[in-house]
């Protein structure tokens, strides 16, 4: 994995890495694909579920999506259809009708929803129905407000945050999954268009103009301030974080919240121990509720976090000095990572972003002349081998 180069961010500020073909058995349950499975891959994304097991999703250069992994009789997160609708367990690929044929180029799946973006903005989701009726399953289908389109998105544990071409956010399902307050759909403005945004278990970060904002949950200092109690209002409510600069990105971990400012600094809040990944940052505080600077030296370009099976999160940083790394074990010193042993990352998808699949080239076809010159060469040779046996034939 030719790390860190292998991260890009397009238009609308959606990040996607790039692996080899070869790579793809460094993933958990890709290496269930055949040869030629393989080669179709175009797109794919590995997430873990709340009960540590692994669903793949993948998208194929046929305009196919499949799924794989645990799927879960209660949330169905692989929207499969027929005999395999509720299955608790996919064994093999298995196509994706509600999503195949649709031009899908983003996936997310969170605790109880899985949602994709298509080329023409249409956002989709799918899952447990954490709006209406709680026990009810729906298959792939578009989100209100059907005549927005959308630019990017992400899944929380139960809900779905996206941004519209117009650059406000659109909030589907509860910050609270406890809570009673299932029938939840709400339009958050902004006095600017909304450039990034990333969701967290119940909580959201976005930037808008420079300024970085959060809503939702904020129990274990993940919204970035210290007077936060848990009421509908403030759940509601988006809080400016105040950094020493403008903010260009944002990434959220289950319980935390990154930001990069323009001049590359990385700052953090949220919770800080094993159990949940720490935020990289020199204080040993259990939970950082005012945003503090990671201990790094090199500019940061790019933020991402990846949950893993042990429930910690992993955070990875790309600047301009490589790619530093820190997650719940040891002290949570950032460290750096020797990129040709970077093939950790491949334990579980960065949250947010799609893998793309680099196939190898076919053989470049031969140039015109050099086919002809080798079909003469055969020509010439024929005809003297043919010289020869007249010859003979004469002397005889």
């Amino acid at each position: 994995m030719s790390l860190p180069t292998n991260v890009a961010a397009d238009e609308f500020n959606r990040l996607e890495l790039t692996v080899t073909q070869d790579e793809l058995e460094n993933y958990p349950l890709m290496k269930r694909l055949t040869k030629h499975e393989q080669e179709e891959v175009v797109f794919f994304n590995v997430f873990v579920r709340p009960s540590n097991n692994i669903t793949v999703m993948y998208i194929t250069s046929d305009d196919n999506v499949y799924g794989m992994g645990e799927n879960g009789y209660d949330v169905n997160i692989l929207a499969m259809e027929g005999l395999h609708f509720r299955c608790d367990q996919v064994y093999r690929p298995i196509r994706v009708l509600g999503l195949s044929k649709k031009r899908i180029k983003a996936i997310s799946i969170g605790g109880v929803i899985g949602a994709a973006l298509d080329h023409d903005g249409a956002l989709l989701w799918w899952g447990k129905d954490v709006t209406w009726k709680i026990d009810e399953i729906i298959l792939p289908e578009e989100v209100g407000y059907r005549d927005t389109k959308f630019t990017t998105f992400s899944c929380g544990y139960a809900m779905l945050a996206a941004v519209d071409i117009k650059g406000q956010v659109y909030v589907w399902g509860p910050y609270d999954f406890n809570t009673n307050n299932y029938q939840y759909s709400h339009l958050i403005k902004f006095e600017q268009p909304v450039t990034n945004l990333s969701c967290g278990h119940s909580h959201l970060a976005v930037v808008s103009d420079g300024r970085a904002f959060t809503c939702g949950l904020g129990t274990l200092g993940q919204r970035g301030f210290s007077s936060y109690s848990p009421t509908v209002k403030n759940r509601d409510n988006k809080n400016e974080i105040k950094l020493d600069e403008p903010c260009k990105f944002v990434a959220c971990g289950p319980f935390s919240t990154f930001f990069v400012t323009i001049s590359g600094k990385l700052w953090a809040c949220g919770a800080n121990c094993g159990q949940y990944g720490y935020l990289g940052v020199s204080s040993k505080e259990y939970i950082v509720n005012i945003p503090k600077q990671v201990a790094l030296h090199s500019n940061v370009n790019y933020v991402l976090t990846s949950c893993d099976p042990i429930d910690y999160c992993t955070t990875l940083a790309f600047t301009d000095d490589g790619l530093y790394s820190w997650n719940g074990e040891g002290i949570g010193t950032p460290c750096k990572v020797d990129v040709e042993e970077a093939h950790f990352i491949a334990s579980m998808c960065p949250k947010n972003v799609m893998i793309r699949v680099q196939h190898p080239s076919p053989p470049r076809p031969l140039p015109l002349s050099v086919v002809l010159l080798g079909k003469l060469d055969v020509a010439s040779k024929l005809i003297k081998d043919l010289n020869l046996e007249l010859e003979k034939l004469t002397v005889s």
